[in-house]
């Protein structure tokens, strides 16, 4: 068992890794989903938690941002389906962020760095580009796109206060930009 790690993939391809176990031990176990069974496979690079994910499938995802002490990190890994590689680092540090698309082509969302941050990075499959940020700096938050042309960002929280924001990702403005929608029902 674990908690505040990510996913990637589908509902008959994903792929789990880092988190946490109930002792509060950092973990880099990865593990794979066939559609029937998980698997362990190779461990992230990294033992953490509190880092974020994106993927198509259970042989295509990257892991970036975490919680390893010191608290936040630029460090990004690939996974194809066997194993991880380091890949380019984030250009802002931050855990407890969220992600958006694929493993070529997504978006790097909010988090913590020091205090909440509404930072997003484009990633193109080769680097990170810094955009536009959130109109609300938030951590913890949920997101769903295939790609870093579309991206919802919703819920999240700063300090205490949990929000019900929602903001949709438009990649058709200079280097990208978030529009608040519709608040979720309940925060």
């Amino acid at each position: 068992g674990r908690a505040q790690f990510p996913g990637a993939g589908t509902s008959t391809a994903a792929l789990v890794f880092g988190g946490e176990n109930p002792s509060d031990a950092q973990l880099a176990i990865t593990e794979s989903w066939n559609g029937t069974n998980w698997t362990e496979v190779a461990d992230l690079p990294l033992v953490t938690f509190g880092n974020s994910g994106i993927g198509a499938s259970n042989t295509a995802a990257l892991s970036f941002g975490a919680n390893n002490p010191p608290p936040t990190t630029t460090e990004v890994y690939s996974w194809n389906g066997s194993s991880w590689q380091g890949v380019a680092g984030l250009n802002q540090t931050r855990t407890n962020a969220t992600g958006a698309g694929s493993q070529t082509s997504g978006l790097a969302i909010g988090g913590i760095a020091t205090a909440e941050i509404g930072n997003t990075e484009i990633w193109n499959g080769t680097i990170w580009t810094e955009s536009a940020d959130l109109s609300s700096a938030r951590r913890s938050l949920a997101s769903s796109g295939s790609s870093s042309a579309n991206a919802l960002a919703y819920q999240g929280s700063t300090g205490a206060t949990i929000a019900g924001l929602t903001e949709e990702w438009n990649a058709g403005v200079n280097l990208g930009a978030w529009y608040t929608g519709g608040n979720v029902n309940t925060a």
